[in-house]
Parts: C-alpha cells; sequence; structure tokens
C-alpha cells in the first residue's frame, strides 16, 4: 500500500516489485470522481462536517489507488499551526488518516493539535480515549513510534520537516459493519 501525504512525502507498504511493475509497464491509473454514494453517507458526512467545524477544508475525493475507495485530501489551520490532513473512508468510515505538521510546531504543540482534531472528529470511536491517551505520552522523540489497539493502529513520526499523526483502521478491510463507528 502506498500512501501520498498532502505534502508529497509517499510511504509505501507493501511489495516493491509490484510497484516497480506497474511504474516500469504503466498501468493507466489515473484517480476518479468518487461515487456520491460513498461521499455522503452518514459516518463520512460527520466526518467532513467535523473537519469543517475544525476550521479544516476538504477537496472534493477522489477514487484511486490503492485501496480503490474515496480519499480526501484538506488543509486548515488548528492553535495556530498549519495541518495537512489526508484520509481514506469506505461506507463504514475512515480507513486510514495521516495528520501532518511542520517539525518546527514543537512536540507539545502538535499533540494539542493531534488532541484538538481527534476530540472533535468522530472517527475511531470505540479506540478514541485510548487514541488520545496515546497521543499524549508521546514525548517528541524523532522518528516512528506506533501502538496497536483492539481496533486502531496509531502512529507518530517525526523528522526533520513534518510531525506526521497516522491512524488506521484494524481490521483495515471489512470491518465495520456499514453505519457503525469505529
Amino acid at each position: 500500500m502506498a500512501i501520498t501525504g498532502a505534502t508529497g512525502r509517499r510511504t509505501i507498504w507493501g511489495a516493491p516489485a509490484v510497484l516497480a511493475a506497474l511504474l516500469v509497464g504503466g498501468c493507466g491509473w489515473a484517480p476518479t470522481p468518487a461515487a456520491s454514494s460513498v461521499a455522503t453517507t452518514g459516518a463520512v458526512s460527520a466526518i467532513l462536517d467535523s473537519l469543517r467545524t475544525a476550521g479544516i477544508s476538504c477537496g472534493e475525493p477522489s477514487v484511486g489507488m490503492p485501496e480503490n475507495e474515496p480519499q480526501w485530501t484538506c488543509q486548515g489551520t488548528l492553535r495556530g499551526v498549519r495541518i495537512n490532513l489526508d484520509f481514506v473512508a469506505d461506507r463504514a468510515g475512515v480507513m486510514d488518516m495521516e495528520v501532518e505538521v511542520p517539525a518546527a510546531t514543537g512536540a507539545k504543540t502538535a499533540k494539542s493539535v493531534f488532541d484538538d482534531l481527534t476530540a472533535t472528529t468522530p472517527m475511531f470511536a470505540t479506540a478514541m480515549p485510548a487514541i488520545r491517551q496515546w497521543i499524549q505520552s508521546w514525548n517528541g522523540s524523532r522518528g516512528v513510534v506506533t501502538n496497536e489497539m483492539s481496533n486502531a493502529r496509531v502512529g507518530i513520526d517525526s523528522d526533520a520537516t513534518w510531525i506526521t499523526l497516522a491512524l488506521t483502521r484494524v481490521p483495515y478491510f471489512g470491518s465495520p459493519k456499514p453505519g457503525s463507528s469505529v
């Protein structure tokens, strides 16, 4: 799986040989507008509404690789800090989300921004108290730290350019049931 953050930084998970074959052979893929039925499901609409309320603007979704599900790119400001946010959703809600703040933000402010965002957004609802506690326990170290909870994987990647919070639903595909909130 490859995820491109709003800043263009790519995280590649999966078989490099497959990726190389697609790049060399060409796959003829281009993002297409998202199906409106997915973009307007209750779970996704609630997330988009909460992001707008928090001052974060999202572009129109596109459907494309690697998940073939709608993907949104969003930007905004929380606590005076510019954020970039990407997320992928299916009918059940958010599958994967990545939020970036500039590294110059500092750990204390980054944790506050991530906490504000997670507190106001109805995603990963059953795991959210544990996610928020884990974010607050991050010590600001450089590098990648991760934790897997019962139904979510959370990680922070801090380097010289960005501090990135990543949230992923577990299991990634096939759960939860449509209409429920992870």
